[in-house]
Protein backbone atom coordinates (compact mmCIF):
# COMPACT_ATOMS: atom_id res chain seq x y z
CA UNK A 1 0.00 0.00 0.00
CA UNK A 2 1.40 3.24 -0.64
CA UNK A 3 1.68 5.74 1.88
CA UNK A 4 1.41 9.84 1.50
CA UNK A 5 3.35 11.93 2.91
CA UNK A 6 1.70 15.92 2.70
CA UNK A 7 3.83 18.57 2.92
CA UNK A 8 1.71 21.18 5.33
CA UNK A 9 1.81 24.56 6.78
CA UNK A 10 -0.04 25.46 9.42
CA UNK A 11 -1.99 29.06 7.54
CA UNK A 12 -0.52 31.21 9.64
CA UNK A 13 -0.72 35.32 8.24
CA UNK A 14 2.67 36.41 6.75
CA UNK A 15 4.29 32.90 6.90
CA UNK A 16 2.23 31.26 4.17
CA UNK A 17 1.69 32.29 0.10
CA UNK A 18 3.83 35.55 0.74
CA UNK A 19 4.32 35.61 -3.60
CA UNK A 20 0.87 36.20 -2.96
CA UNK A 21 1.17 39.48 -1.01
CA UNK A 22 1.28 41.69 -4.22
CA UNK A 23 -2.19 41.81 -4.60
CA UNK A 24 -4.06 40.64 -1.14
CA UNK A 25 -3.29 41.34 2.35
CA UNK A 26 -1.66 38.40 4.40
CA UNK A 27 -5.14 37.88 6.12
CA UNK A 28 -6.68 36.85 2.51
CA UNK A 29 -3.48 34.51 1.61
CA UNK A 30 -3.47 33.00 4.76
CA UNK A 31 -7.43 32.04 4.23
CA UNK A 32 -6.54 31.09 0.44
CA UNK A 33 -3.88 28.76 1.28
CA UNK A 34 -6.14 27.29 4.19
CA UNK A 35 -8.66 26.53 1.15
CA UNK A 36 -5.62 25.04 -0.73
CA UNK A 37 -4.76 22.69 2.04
CA UNK A 38 -8.56 21.51 2.95
CA UNK A 39 -8.84 21.11 -0.89
CA UNK A 40 -5.13 18.75 -0.97
CA UNK A 41 -6.27 17.15 2.28
CA UNK A 42 -9.67 15.84 0.58
CA UNK A 43 -7.72 14.67 -1.98
CA UNK A 44 -5.23 12.02 -0.31
CA UNK A 45 -8.69 10.76 1.75
CA UNK A 46 -9.96 10.06 -1.71
CA UNK A 47 -6.96 8.55 -3.05
CA UNK A 48 -4.59 6.87 -0.35
CA UNK A 49 -5.84 4.48 2.46
CA UNK A 50 -2.33 5.21 4.06
CA UNK A 51 -1.39 9.25 4.85
CA UNK A 52 1.06 10.56 7.36
CA UNK A 53 0.00 14.56 7.52
CA UNK A 54 3.43 16.41 7.85
CA UNK A 55 3.06 19.99 9.86
CA UNK A 56 5.05 22.47 10.30
CA UNK A 57 3.25 23.14 13.53
CA UNK A 58 1.24 20.20 14.65
CA UNK A 59 -0.22 22.37 17.57
CA UNK A 60 -1.91 24.20 14.74
CA UNK A 61 -5.66 24.11 15.34
CA UNK A 62 -5.90 23.28 11.31
CA UNK A 63 -4.13 20.23 11.97
CA UNK A 64 -6.59 19.35 15.17
CA UNK A 65 -9.12 15.71 14.43
CA UNK A 66 -7.98 15.13 11.07
CA UNK A 67 -8.35 11.32 10.04
CA UNK A 68 -4.85 10.48 9.06
CA UNK A 69 -1.48 10.27 11.22
CA UNK A 70 0.05 14.09 11.70
CA UNK A 71 3.65 14.15 11.93
CA UNK A 72 6.10 16.94 12.56
CA UNK A 73 7.99 18.12 9.45
CA UNK A 74 10.92 18.99 12.00
CA UNK A 75 13.62 21.91 11.25
CA UNK A 76 15.72 23.09 8.64
CA UNK A 77 15.25 23.74 4.72
CA UNK A 78 12.70 21.62 2.61
CA UNK A 79 15.56 19.16 1.72
CA UNK A 80 16.41 18.29 5.03
CA UNK A 81 12.65 17.60 6.10
CA UNK A 82 11.65 15.51 3.16
CA UNK A 83 15.06 13.49 3.86
CA UNK A 84 13.73 12.70 7.38
CA UNK A 85 9.98 12.03 6.96
CA UNK A 86 11.36 9.75 3.62
CA UNK A 87 13.47 7.80 6.52
CA UNK A 88 10.66 7.65 8.65
CA UNK A 89 8.68 6.12 6.13
CA UNK A 90 11.25 3.27 4.86
CA UNK A 91 12.26 2.57 8.42
CA UNK A 92 8.66 1.09 9.16
CA UNK A 93 7.86 0.06 5.72
CA UNK A 94 9.20 -1.25 2.08
CA UNK A 95 6.10 0.17 0.26
CA UNK A 96 6.51 3.07 -2.07
CA UNK A 97 6.00 6.60 -0.26
CA UNK A 98 4.60 9.59 -2.44
CA UNK A 99 5.13 13.11 -1.30
CA UNK A 100 2.31 15.69 -1.95
CA UNK A 101 2.44 19.53 -1.27
CA UNK A 102 -0.48 21.67 -1.14
CA UNK A 103 0.44 24.00 -3.84
CA UNK A 104 -1.79 22.16 -6.65
CA UNK A 105 -5.12 21.90 -4.86
CA UNK A 106 -6.61 22.26 -8.70
CA UNK A 107 -4.65 19.27 -10.08
CA UNK A 108 -6.87 16.73 -11.16
CA UNK A 109 -6.98 13.02 -9.57
CA UNK A 110 -6.04 11.32 -12.71
CA UNK A 111 -2.60 13.45 -12.42
CA UNK A 112 -1.74 11.49 -8.73
CA UNK A 113 -3.54 8.33 -10.36
CA UNK A 114 -1.23 8.29 -12.85
CA UNK A 115 1.85 8.62 -10.94
CA UNK A 116 0.38 5.99 -8.41
CA UNK A 117 0.54 3.40 -11.48
CA UNK A 118 4.16 4.63 -12.90
CA UNK A 119 5.82 3.37 -9.55
CA UNK A 120 4.48 -0.05 -10.46
CA UNK A 121 7.50 -0.30 -12.85
CA UNK A 122 9.72 3.04 -12.14
CA UNK A 123 11.69 4.08 -9.12
CA UNK A 124 11.27 7.55 -8.89
CA UNK A 125 8.17 9.07 -10.20
CA UNK A 126 8.24 13.08 -10.82
CA UNK A 127 5.26 15.81 -11.48
CA UNK A 128 7.15 18.75 -12.91
CA UNK A 129 5.39 22.40 -12.78
CA UNK A 130 6.13 24.95 -14.62
CA UNK A 131 8.75 27.01 -12.18
CA UNK A 132 10.83 24.68 -12.82
CA UNK A 133 9.74 22.52 -9.55
CA UNK A 134 7.61 19.69 -9.11
CA UNK A 135 4.17 19.05 -7.26
CA UNK A 136 4.59 15.06 -6.53
CA UNK A 137 7.62 12.55 -5.50
CA UNK A 138 7.36 9.24 -5.44
CA UNK A 139 9.72 6.89 -4.75
CA UNK A 140 9.61 2.71 -4.38
CA UNK A 141 13.08 2.89 -2.17
CA UNK A 142 15.30 5.52 -0.23
CA UNK A 143 16.78 7.89 -2.24
CA UNK A 144 18.70 10.43 -0.18
CA UNK A 145 20.66 12.10 -3.10
CA UNK A 146 18.00 13.90 -4.51
CA UNK A 147 17.19 15.93 -1.30
CA UNK A 148 20.60 17.59 -1.16
CA UNK A 149 22.21 19.99 -2.64
CA UNK A 150 19.02 21.70 -4.30
CA UNK A 151 18.52 25.22 -4.59
CA UNK A 152 14.51 24.59 -2.75
CA UNK A 153 12.03 27.48 -3.96
CA UNK A 154 14.57 28.11 -7.11
CA UNK A 155 13.63 27.69 -10.78
CA UNK A 156 16.33 24.74 -10.88
CA UNK A 157 14.94 22.52 -8.44
CA UNK A 158 13.88 19.69 -10.85
CA UNK A 159 17.10 20.21 -13.11
CA UNK A 160 19.12 19.67 -10.12
CA UNK A 161 16.97 16.71 -9.06
CA UNK A 162 17.48 15.22 -12.56
CA UNK A 163 21.23 15.24 -12.24
CA UNK A 164 21.05 13.55 -9.19
CA UNK A 165 18.71 11.07 -10.11
CA UNK A 166 21.04 10.27 -13.05
CA UNK A 167 24.21 9.70 -10.56
CA UNK A 168 21.83 7.31 -9.22
CA UNK A 169 21.40 4.79 -12.18
CA UNK A 170 17.54 4.61 -11.40
CA UNK A 171 14.08 4.04 -13.82
CA UNK A 172 12.71 7.63 -13.63
CA UNK A 173 9.15 8.78 -14.92
CA UNK A 174 8.07 12.37 -15.85
CA UNK A 175 4.47 12.98 -15.64
CA UNK A 176 3.49 15.86 -17.32
CA UNK A 177 3.89 19.87 -16.85
CA UNK A 178 1.21 21.35 -14.53
CA UNK A 179 1.41 24.32 -12.88
CA UNK A 180 1.57 25.37 -9.21
CA UNK A 181 -0.94 28.55 -7.68
CA UNK A 182 2.00 30.74 -6.55
CA UNK A 183 1.23 33.96 -7.69
CA UNK A 184 -2.14 36.30 -8.45
CA UNK A 185 -2.18 35.09 -12.16
CA UNK A 186 -2.50 31.66 -11.02
CA UNK A 187 -5.19 31.61 -9.17
CA UNK A 188 -6.97 33.50 -12.07
CA UNK A 189 -5.67 30.82 -14.71
CA UNK A 190 -7.12 28.04 -13.03
CA UNK A 191 -10.82 29.54 -12.31
CA UNK A 192 -10.59 30.72 -8.76
CA UNK A 193 -12.04 33.92 -8.33
CA UNK A 194 -9.29 36.84 -8.45
CA UNK A 195 -10.29 38.29 -5.22
CA UNK A 196 -11.98 36.26 -3.12
CA UNK A 197 -10.17 34.18 -0.27
CA UNK A 198 -13.36 31.39 0.07
CA UNK A 199 -13.41 30.66 -3.42
CA UNK A 200 -13.95 27.31 -4.75
CA UNK A 201 -12.42 25.34 -7.92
Amino acid sequence: MVRCILMGKAPVPGNVKTRLLSRYTPMQAAAIYARMLELTLSRVARLFADVWVAADDPADPCFAELPHELVHQGNGDLGRRMLRLMRLHFASSAEPVVFLGCDSPHMPDERVLLGLEALAWSDVVIGPVEDGGYDLLGMRRPVESIFRRIGWGGARVMEQTLCALEDERLTVHLLSSFYDLDFPEDLVRCGWAPMCPSMSI
